[in-house]
């Protein structure tokens, strides 16, 4: 049986033991934020200004003035550059359908670009093509560019001959509601001369000229229109 341990002779034990077990690792402190300065970030750079994107220069709103021909214009299918006469009360309006101008003796043509025939139009102004009966009583009217030829009638249709701004010779089928086509050039009788009669429509034209033509059908047609201007 063990005898029990006096007191004193515990707590001297006690001591030992504990003087002979390592010491505790001391605890380290986390490290602190950074303090706080008065300095700021610099801003971030600002992004440069780039330039504005350069601008087509717009197209010169006068057309130029030349034969036809010398300039050479593109026509989109079923377009057509012909020349025109001008109110001279509008001659110095710029409209985007003239291309290009012409000296003439009666003054400078304007050749506009066109897909019919411009009826009523305040600017441009075409050549007006009269079917006349007995006592000279207007049957029928067409436009026509500036100058340009009848070779020939057919029904309702003229056949034109024209040079056109590009200086190509167009021969041209034209309605009376304006409508224009390309027609093939065959070969057509020679209108004859006629005497006019009084036509209200030319009643102060100094150019005025009749001729009959024969028609595809055989049959005769009077037709009163202006000649050139010299």
């Amino acid at each position: 049986m063990s005898r029990p341990v006096p007191s004193a002779l515990a707590a001297l034990l006690t001591a030992a033991l504990a003087a002979c077990s390592p010491a505790p690792a001391p605890q380290t402190a986390a490290p602190s934020a950074p303090a706080a300065t008065s300095e700021t970030a610099p801003p971030a750079a600002e992004p440069k200004p780039t330039a504005p994107a350069a601008e087509a220069a717009p197209a010169s709103a006068e057309a130029p003035i030349a034969p036809p021909g010398s300039i050479q214009h593109a026509l989109a299918a079923g377009e057509y550059l012909l020349p025109f006469t001008i109110d001279p009360k509008h001659e110095n309006v710029r409209d985007p359908r003239v291309l290009q101008w012409s000296e003439h003796p009666c003054g400078a043509t304007p050749y506009a670009r066109v897909r019919a025939m411009p009826l009523g139009d305040e600017l441009l102004l075409a050549d007006d093509v009269i079917e006349f009966g007995d006592g000279g009583k207007e049957l029928r009217r067409w436009s026509k560019p500036f100058e340009a030829d009848v070779i020939a009638v057919d029904g309702d249709r003229l056949r034109l001959r024209v040079l056109d701004g590009n200086g190509v010779e167009q021969v041209l089928w034209a309605d009376p509601a304006g409508a224009l086509a390309v027609a093939q050039d065959a070969a057509a009788a020679e209108p004859r001369s006629l005497d006019c009669p009084t036509l209200k429509a030319f009643a102060d034209s100094d150019y005025l000229q009749c001729y009959e033509y024969v028609d595809a059908g055989g049959a005769k047609r009077r037709l009163a229109y202006e000649g050139v201007c010299t």
